[in-house]
């Protein structure tokens, strides 16, 4: 869910928040690809699986930021593991 942030240029409050979700994007994404490697890696097949559904995970991140920073509205929650944190 996303809300939308109302604050005005002048105060740097939109700026803030752009700032925000692009930092805990970040976080996210680096978390998604230690993730992704310890998977990918793995010698079991099962786990091949995971990181084909944490690299789809990933690329949701990307899209939803993407369209958060273009629509000047902020993630209310953080994707994770496909539910809501």
């Amino acid at each position: 869910d996303y809300v939308l942030r109302t604050g005005d240029d002048e105060s740097g409050e939109s700026l803030e928040d752009r700032a925000d979700v692009v930092s805990k994007a970040l976080r996210r994404a680096w978390q998604l690809g230690q993730t992704y490697w310890q998977q990918a890696d793995s010698e079991y097949t099962s786990h091949h699986k995971k990181a084909d559904e944490t690299q789809a995970r990933f690329q949701t991140l990307v899209d939803e930021t993407r369209a958060a920073i273009l629509a000047d509205l902020t993630p209310n929650t953080v994707v994770s593991g496909g539910t809501s944190a």
